[in-house]
């Protein structure tokens, strides 16, 4: 009689459950956080080494571009930017290792707060929050884009007669006017806009016209790309001259980079 003893062993696979590519398996991934500060510099080079990183860029005293690595980097990786102006103006661009390079304005004395995700390629930009300056208030937004941007009286911008406006004065948030005479402000083309403020689809911006102070109408026009939405066949609305009808809020919602809707919320 033959008596066999031994052992028995299942096959194994030769594939790893979750594959050998980069970003296959963040499975049991630590969750880790950093947080660095880089003096400012006309370039500045980002290295995120962590699940979370925030960035507080040291005060802008001039423009700045930023590039990041994509290198150990993981899908869902999270990166904050915190930037923030001296008392004049500063362009900020996105540059490699950003999905959609462009280039943004710090309005002087202010703070933004961008937030970007990695999927796999490069940085995405997920949204924006904006502090007031006068009052510290943090306005943090939605996205899979950018969010509105509300700002304060001592960040509106002046539009003292009839002109199209830039769209770095529109990205304060606050146009205002005390002109004597009748005032027509046409907005920035969509495209326009959504390159400064780094918009895409889905994103929501949001600014105040303040006639208040002003003696007359002020009459506000859409640019190229841009649909109004509850205005006249005419795309335009006029506000009144008196503190009780003079003022007037608008959001702007981006169906592309290149278009959007206008409503007036209040």
């Amino acid at each position: 009689m033959l008596v066999c003893i031994g052992s028995f062993a299942s096959a194994q696979s030769t594939s790893p459950r979750f594959g050998t590519l980069k970003n296959q398996d963040n499975t049991g991934r630590a969750l880790t956080y950093g947080y660095v500060t880089p003096a400012y510099a006309a370039s500045v080079a980002l290295v995120p080494r962590y699940y979370d990183t925030t960035v507080k860029v040291g005060q802008l005293t001039g423009n700045l571009t930023l590039t990041v690595t994509v290198t150990n980097c993981y899908v869902g990786d999270k990166l904050e930017i915190v930037l923030a102006a001296d008392a004049t103006d500063r362009t900020v661009t996105f540059s490699t290792g950003f999905t959609s390079g462009g280039t943004v304005l710090i309005p002087a004395s202010g703070t933004f707060c961008y937030y970007f995700t990695f999927n796999g390629v490069g940085w995405i930009h997920a949204s924006k929050s904006v502090f007031a300056t006068s009052t510290g208030l943090n306005v943090n937004g939605n996205v899979t884009t950018t969010t509105g941007n509300i700002q304060n009286h001592t960040q509106g911008v002046a539009i003292p007669i009839t002109a199209t406006i830039t769209a770095a004065q529109l990205a304060t948030g606050l146009l205002t006017t005390t002109s004597a005479a009748a005032v027509t402000m046409t907005l920035p083309t969509a495209t326009q806009i959504a390159t400064q403020i780094g918009a895409t689809q889905g994103t929501v911006f949001e600014f105040i016209v303040d006639n208040s102070a002003g003696a007359n109408t002020v009459t506000v026009a859409v640019g190229s790309g841009i649909t109004a939405s509850g205005f006249p066949a005419t795309n335009t609305l006029t506000l009144g001259a008196s503190t009780t009808i003079g003022t007037a809020g608008f959001r702007l919602v981006f169906i592309s980079a290149t278009a959007a809707t206008l409503t007036r919320i209040n």
